[in-house]
């Protein structure tokens, strides 16, 4: 079967202030993201993403001084999931990201360059026609800050044709 190519991107832009500044903010992203069936009767599908996230925030402090904070996030994720059984769907990848970040506030100046490396895997169990549980543990690997594990459990109830409550 043939795959899907699709690219998304944004742009917001806002600016406001409160008691210590007033402050702008531009936000934008780019998605590349190609997935393809690979066996349509077990639901295995593959999904390669690579994408950029970009903040910029510029505060002109109430005190003396402007600060500006941009931010930009380079990734790359793949992920494969697999029917098994009649009531699993396994999911599981990799997702890499590099984050800089550039701070120059009235204290002086920040750039942080970090690489952070993520490996999860879930499994959507379909209980029942009206119920679904996810269950699922992601390791993202950070250059500075070591490991971190999160758990993620979620329950999806169908009670009615209509309504969902999740």
């Amino acid at each position: 079967e043939d795959g899907e190519l699709r690219f998304y991107t944004g742009y917001y832009e806002a600016a406001g202030s409160d008691a210590n500044a007033d402050r702008s903010i531009k936000k934008d992203y780019e998605h590349l993201v190609y997935t393809r069936t690979l066996d349509e009767s077990r639901r295995a599908e593959l999904l390669v993403r690579a994408y950029r996230n970009g903040d910029e925030q510029i505060y002109d402090w109430v005190f003396p001084g402007v600060g500006r904070f941009d931010m930009e996030t380079l990734g790359a994720e793949i992920q494969q999931s697999l029917l098994v059984g009649e009531q699993h769907l396994l999911a599981g990848g990799i997702d890499i990201r590099k984050e800089d970040v550039d701070i120059m506030n009235v204290t002086g100046p920040v750039d942080q360059d970090d690489t952070v490396t993520g490996f999860y895997i879930q499994d959507e169990l379909h209980v029942s026609d009206a119920v679904t549980l996810r269950l699922g543990l992601r390791n993202d690997h950070d250059d500075d800050y070591g490991d971190e594990l999160s758990p993620r459990v979620a329950a999806l109830w169908r009670h009615s044709e209509n309504g969902e409550v999740y």
